[in-house]
């Protein structure tokens, strides 16, 4: 059983991921058809989309798309929360377009079971923390499902936001969140989370 964990560098990876992305998204009810009004910032040429495959197939992805231009995905909600840190002179990224399928994983990998799931969805987290050390991002902002806001908490994201919602993806409701990078380095994870402070590996960016 192999699991690894990279960039997608060629075009044709970049869209297997996006694929993945709107298979995913529709499964859950968050797209309107196969159109995903947030690609356009993925495919920019300074975003980073990171891949996860099982025996050589795909079955995970998550995006990072550092804010050049105050204009990341999700100022279309939390554009006002994000301002006070733009004026602080804070170099902003945020992640986004998270998604797994977990059916692909059970297929090739038997062993899997729910208890297994975090060990397998934690490096591509380690990928945007790592990569938001070689770009020298300050903080890293993300809007997740108000069911999902505990995983975040427990890393060290800070609630922005109240609950909103997304009208791209069905109203599918909307929490947002920051991670100050230097205070993470300097925290203490519990457990199997402590992989997400281990010593980046900045020569996978270059």
């Amino acid at each position: 059983m192999t699991y690894r964990y990279g960039i997608a560098r060629t075009e044709s990876e970049k869209r297997e991921a996006v694929s993945l992305i709107r298979k995913i998204f529709n499964h859950v009810g968050y797209l309107n058809g196969d159109q995903n009004d947030f690609e356009k910032y993925l495919l920019l040429d300074t975003s980073r989309i990171f891949s996860a495959f099982v025996n050589e197939k795909l079955f995970g992805t998550i995006s990072v798309v550092p804010d050049l231009n105050q204009d990341l995905p999700m100022d279309i909600l939390y554009g006002q929360e994000l301002q006070p840190f733009r004026q602080q002179g804070k170099r902003l990224a945020e992640a986004t377009q998270f998604a797994v399928d977990h059916g692909k994983v059970k297929e090739e990998d038997p062993t899997f079971n729910s208890l297994k799931q975090l060990s397998v969805n934690l490096p591509l987290f380690k990928l945007i923390l790592d990569f938001a050390a070689f770009a020298k991002i300050d903080c890293i902002c993300i809007t997740v499902n108000p069911k999902h806001s505990k995983f975040y908490e427990t890393i060290g994201f800070v609630q922005i936001g109240g609950l909103k919602y997304y009208a791209l993806v069905n109203n599918a409701p909307a929490l947002a969140y920051i991670l100050d990078l230097a205070q993470f380095r300097n925290s203490k994870l519990p457990g199997m989370l402590k992989l997400l402070s281990e010593q980046p590996d900045l020569s996978l960016f270059t």
